[in-house]
Parts: C-alpha cells; structure tokens; sequence
C-alpha cells in the first residue's frame, strides 16, 4: 500500500513573525503595484534591516524602496530588477544601496513575487545579505593582482632590458677583441718597418746619400702619419664605448673646416694622384665641431684608399628643406650592396685593403655613424662597383 502522505502542519502566525524578525539576512516585504513612481509601499521590514540601514520602522513601513538607493546604484541593475518585477519573476542581483546616514553599502539580493491562494502576485519578498566586506576583500584582491601584474609586466621589460644588455655587451666585447686584435697586428707591423726603417739609417747612415736618407725618412713619415690617425680613430671610438660624450651642438661654418681636413690629406691624394674638390659654397650646420671633423676626415680618407690614381674626390653640399646635405663622393671601386646594406644597418664592414694596397681596420665607419646619430643627423649611402661611392651626412642647418 503506498505510503499516505503526511499533511503540512499549520503554523502560528506569530512562529512565521519570529523567525523573520530573527533571520541574520534582511527581509524586506513590498506591495506589488506599482512598479512606477511613486512605488510600491513597504509593508514589512525585518530587525536585520534596521540594524544595517539605521533608519526606524515609522520612516520605513509606507516608504518606497528608492530611498535606500543612491548616486552609486547602478541604473543597469535597477532596470534589470524591474524587467523580473515586471514579468513576475524572481531576480538575484548585488547592488548598492545607502543607510540613513549616506553610508554605501553592497547587496546580494534575491527578490521573490508573492502570490496568493488565486495565484495573484500582491507582493515581492526581498531577502539582502550585506557583501560590503566581501567586495572590499574583492576590491582589496584585485588592485594586489593589478600590482602583482604590473610589477611582473615590469620585471619583465627589466629583464628584456637586462637580456638585450648582456647580448650589447657580448657583442661589444667580441667586435672589441676582434678591433684590438687588428689594431695590434697593424701597430705591430708599423712599428716593426719604424724600426727596420731606423736600424737601416743607423747602421748605413755613413753610407747613404742625401736622398736615399731623404727617401727613407719619408717612408718613416709615412708609416708614423698612418699610425698616428690610427691611434686617433681608436681613442675616439673608445670614448665613444667607455664614455658615450654628449654631442655639444653649436653652429658650425662647413668651408674652414674642410679645408682643414683637406688640407691634412692633401699631400696623400698627392702620392696617389687624386685630386681633392673642396666645398663650392658655405654651409653653416648645428653639429658638434670635432666630431664633425673626425667624420669628414674619416670619410674622405676612405675616398682617398678606394680610389684609382688619376682619381678625384669632391665634397658636396646642398641645403634641404631647412637640413643641410654634406657629401663625400669618390670615381673609386665603389661597394657591393651587401657592403652597403652593411653600413646602413650600423654593422662594421670587413676590412678591405685600399687601391695602393693600404690596410684599413673596417671600424671607421661605424665611429662615423655613431658621431653622426649622436648630433643627430643621417648617414645615407650610393655606392656602385666599379663607379665609385657617395656618402651624405644630413645635419640641421643654421636657419
């Protein structure tokens, strides 16, 4: 036989009454109608509720729900509650609502309707538990996560920078090892015909006419001028490693000081037969002076080295759209685009020997670049194998 079903016991109303007004949650009983100003009237209010809000039962029995809601009650959740309100569905929302004293604070609230025995909903329940500490430990959570995110986000950047250090000082060093190495060798071998060149005079001075001391003298000149602008190159690119100096940019006049690099070269363009083409007219640029004429000697060295006897190497200038354009362009044996693809992209170019056979260490060019970036301007370069090359320094220019 099946089991008869035991009836539900009617309660006192006063069991219902105590239990409510016992609950630790917020109960909060409302009219159904109407859902539009001026609101439907609250008809019972829990002691949790006047324990959280402050405010007594004569300023909340009759009153409207809208008086807990202030400026940071979200209008979106306000339409959602209305939306199930309105459909006679119950809705679980968290929002703000405010004390009597203006105090905000938040709800997980679920609204319920209320029908009667026809099934008529007369009235909504609302049952609040206050979430403040939960959302301020939220709150408190996600700035710590935001913190923890930027710290490792800058960590990271600080390690990528660390990274790209270490791989700079790595290759620094190498190109560095490989530069002294050649400056070395090449010093070595200087120093070595200095000192054949001087053993030959001491010990057949007697012997020897004027012009073969004259002639020897002459080669010794030679290596020592070679050496010395040796040296120099590698003092200036190892003030640029060590000490990286700031460019001091000052107006500087282009035609003194071409001559004066010209004037320095002149004698080797001589021995080679190439002619030297000074500037045709006066440029003034914001550049540092000495740097600018480490640069253009540099450049103008190489122009020399590279090209035929017969030759000739000019320097060029033409001012454009308020930046001055400073060329050095030789008739030499001109570049693969490798070579010049190479300097463009600041790599040092393999060392190459000259059309008399002059050596070259290959760093003089990235000492160009990086005196050119330091006073700010550009090193653009047209080169042809065969037909000769030009290189372009693009400066501010006085205005």
């Amino acid at each position: 036989m099946p089991r008869k079903r035991k009836s539900t016991p009617i309660l006192p109303q006063w069991i219902f009454r105590g239990a409510l007004d016992n609950a630790k949650d917020v109960i909060l009983v409302t009219e159904a109608e109407p859902l539009d100003e001026p609101g439907p009237k609250i008809v019972y209010a829990n002691q949790a509720f006047y324990e959280l809000t402050g405010f007594t039962p004569e300023e909340t029995i009759g009153n409207d729900p809208r008086m807990l809601q202030g400026e940071d009650t979200d209008r979106a959740t306000l339409d959602r509650v209305r939306a199930a309100l309105k459909a006679h569905e119950p809705v679980r929302v968290e929002v703000v609502n405010y004390t009597k004293s203006g105090q905000s604070y938040w709800l997980d609230m679920i609204i319920v309707p209320l029908r009667d025995p026809h099934g008529k909903v007369t009235h909504f329940a609302a049952i609040e538990r206050d979430i403040t500490a939960v959302k301020s430990l939220e709150r408190d959570l996600m700035r710590r996560h935001e913190t923890a995110t930027g710290e490792v986000q800058r960590l990271a950047k600080a390690n990528d920078v660390i990274e790209a250090s270490r791989r700079q000082l790595c290759e620094l060093d190498a190109e560095n090892n490989r530069l002294l190495s050649i400056i070395g060798h090449d010093l070595r071998n200087a120093f070595t015909a200095i000192i054949g060149f001087t053993s030959l005079l001491e010990g057949r001075l007697p012997d020897l006419s004027t012009a073969q001391v004259a002639n020897e003298v002459t080669r010794i000149h030679r290596v020592v001028k070679d050496s010395h602008r040796m040296l120099e190159n590698l003092l200036a690119y190892s003030l640029m490693q060590r000490e990286t100096p700031e460019a001091k940019l000052q107006p500087v006049s282009l035609s003194p000081l071409v001559e004066r690099v010209l004037g320095v070269l002149e004698e080797r363009a001589a021995r080679k037969g190439i002619m030297l083409e000074p500037l045709a007219s006066e440029h003034l640029v914001v550049a540092d002076e000495r740097m600018l004429e480490v640069v253009i000697r540099n450049l103008v060295e190489n122009a020399i080295k590279f090209s035929h006897a017969g030759g000739r190497v000019r320097i060029l200038g033409r001012d454009v759209d308020g930046r001055s354009r400073i060329g050095v362009s030789d008739s030499g044996i001109g570049m693969s685009e490798a070579q010049v693809r190479s300097i463009l992209d600041h790599q040092r170019v393999k060392p190459q020997r000259g059309t008399a056979e002059e050596k070259g260490t290959g760093f003089g060019l990235i000492l160009c670049g990086q005196l050119i970036r330091k006073m700010g301007g550009q090193l653009s370069v047209r080169s042809e194998l065969g037909k000769g090359s030009t290189f372009e320094l693009v400066l501010d220019r006085v205005p």
